[in-house]
Formats: C-alpha cells, structure tokens, sequence
C-alpha cells in the first residue's frame, strides 16, 4: 500500500481510511459495497511492533476477500474487512512450484480453523506467508475443472520456518485418464 518513514518507538496499531468507491461484481453485474464507520473512522490493525531507527520493516496486510463481503436480507453488499498483519521477520512461509500453469490453482495453507491463500504466478510459483508455528496441510484447488484436487499433509512449521517443496506439485489432468 505504501511506505512511510517512522519515528522510533512502539507502534500498537494502525488506521486504515477506506475510500468510498467499493465494489464487487456477481454474475457480471456491479454492486456498491457499503462500509459501515470503515469510511470515517477508518479500520484499526494491531501491529504491535518496536521501530528501530534505521532500520527497514516489512509489514504484510492480508485482506481476505472471501470472509470480507456479506450479502444483507435486501440483497444489498457490506464490506466489512477480514485483514491480520503480519511481520514477515518473525512469521514462517510454505512455497514451491504447481503445475501445470493450465490448471490455475490456488493454494491453501490450512492449520485448524486458519486459512491463507495464494495464486501461482505465471511460471506456478508460490509462496504462502506469514505463518504461525504449527502443522498445516497444503491444498491445490484448481479453477481449470479438467484438472484433480491435491492434498499434502502434515507439513509441521517451527517459528519462523521457511519450509519449500523440494520438487513441483503436478496436478492431474482427470481428461486424460483412460476409463
């Protein structure tokens, strides 16, 4: 979103100010998101974090779209903003490499009742951030229905971690299995 030079010091939180030309389309049509208080009071983060002068932080804000719209009983769109902060520093990451590129996967990082997701980029990469210590199991969800789901389990994260598939993921093409 931006960078800012800081004093040095504790920073407990931030303010986002959203601005009001917010949208979403469904089934091709565009629909206003209304976003209560976010407008004017703006939307706080906590970031806890201790700024050293001199020194370049990272701060990752991930906006979870999926929780982030609700539908009212009109059929009317809030925007009410699902975000975490992340300290890249601190936190752990899931990457490695999906293919093929035709399958248009998203991939999830599932730990419990915590999701974070991610697209491949135009080469299948990806990268997973901002991870707390536990064990998660990896999902490929393909948007290309030609192509099978994929399942790695029990990937276990240390603070930290920065865990990378040795080898790429290749998914399936249910087409060209013979019946």
């Amino acid at each position: 979103l931006g960078e800012v030079e800081l004093e040095s010091g504790m920073y407990n939180q931030i303010r986002l100010i959203l601005g009001d030309n917010n949208t979403v389309v469904v089934d091709g049509e565009t629909f206003n998101l209304t976003t209560p208080s976010a407008q004017q009071s703006g939307y706080k983060l906590n970031v806890n974090a201790e700024i050293e002068e001199d020194q370049v932080y990272d701060l990752v804000i991930d906006f979870d779209a999926s929780q982030s719209i609700t539908v009212t009983g009109n059929g009317k769109y809030i925007l009410k903003p699902v975000l975490r902060t992340v300290s890249v520093e601190e936190q752990a990451s899931i990457s490695g490499n999906v293919l093929p590129i035709e399958a248009e996967p998203f991939v999830y990082a599932i730990a419990g009742e915590d999701t974070v997701g991610t697209q491949p980029d135009d080469n299948g990469d990806f990268r997973l951030i901002g991870l707390e210590e536990g064990t998660y199991n990896v999902w490929f969800n393909p948007t290309n229905e030609s192509y099978a789901d994929s399942l790695v389990e029990g990937i276990e994260l240390e603070d930290g971690e920065q865990y990378e598939f040795e080898e790429s993921i290749q998914l399936v093409d249910t087409t060209a299995i013979i019946q």
